[in-house]
């Protein structure tokens, strides 16, 4: 409700508080369904926080608060959606900025996860930006960071990642943000790199991504029947073994204090 947003605001915003408090409190405001405009200005402002945890649990939240309007603006109809994809302008452009100012790796990461929280396609061009860098936990972030974004282009800037990238992490990134995604247009990039990529650490979440996805996917039910047969290392194709068998529902987890 607008009360328990305007709570968790004066909650997040006064210094007395512990700092942990303050940073639930600035996390759970970017994770309401139906956020309110004052909400998104709350968190747009402790982005320029000098408390860095602040500053940065904010941004990310902020990148959740918008994704969250915008969903909300579908629900309700499509005269709601431009009037939040209006309302929501300088939020993202706040996010783009953020990203733009980075000076170090670790800052432009956490830029990138927070852009990319939005799901927004005005994202885009920025999160594309950063896959021209040499540094490859940025573009590992980039491709994470797209995730939640729609569309054919970016389906195949995932799908060029994942066949061309030089490097593995940023590879990984994009099949583990698959799990998030139409598994269609990645599927023949997914069953070529299952197939031929050296390094196993890819074969095997690549296994693992298309065995949790077989309702979803089931042209990748062919590609884990040819890895369980053919892949040169055994633990590989065991896990292709058992990613065949029928999903089960796991049972409760026990916690031992």
């Amino acid at each position: 409700t607008p009360e328990a947003q305007q709570a968790l605001a004066g909650l997040a915003a006064d210094p007395t508080q512990p700092p942990l408090q303050r940073l639930r409190a600035t996390g759970l405001l970017g994770l309401t369904p139906t956020p309110t405009a004052e909400s998104g200005e709350a968190l747009r402002s402790w982005m320029g926080s000098e408390d860095v945890d602040l500053a940065e649990t904010a941004a990310l939240a902020l990148g959740n608060h918008v994704k969250h309007r915008l969903a909300a603006a579908e629900e309700a109809g499509a005269g709601a959606v431009g009037a939040e994809t209006e309302a929501t302008q300088d939020l993202v452009e706040a996010l783009i900025a953020a990203l733009e100012a980075a000076q170090t790796s670790e800052v432009r990461i956490h830029a990138l996860k927070a852009l990319g929280n939005t799901g927004d396609p005005r994202a885009f061009p920025a999160i594309a930006g950063a896959l021209a860098t040499p540094d490859l936990a940025v573009r590992a972030a980039a491709l994470w960071a797209l995730r939640f974004l729609p569309g054919a282009d970016v389906d195949a800037l995932l799908v060029e990642a994942l066949l061309k990238d030089p490097a593995l992490a940023p590879r990984q990134a994009v099949v583990a943000g698959a799990s998030f995604r139409d598994l269609v247009p990645l599927g023949p990039a997914l069953n070529a790199m299952v197939r031929t990529y050296p390094d196993k650490a890819l074969r095997l979440d690549i296994v693992h991504l298309l065995g949790a996805s077989k309702e979803r996917y089931p042209p990748g039910i062919s590609t884990l029947e040819w890895v369980a047969d053919n892949d040169g290392a055994e633990d590989v194709r065991e896990a292709a073994e058992a990613a065949l068998k029928p999903n089960t529902v796991p049972g409760p987890t026990i916690q031992v204090h």
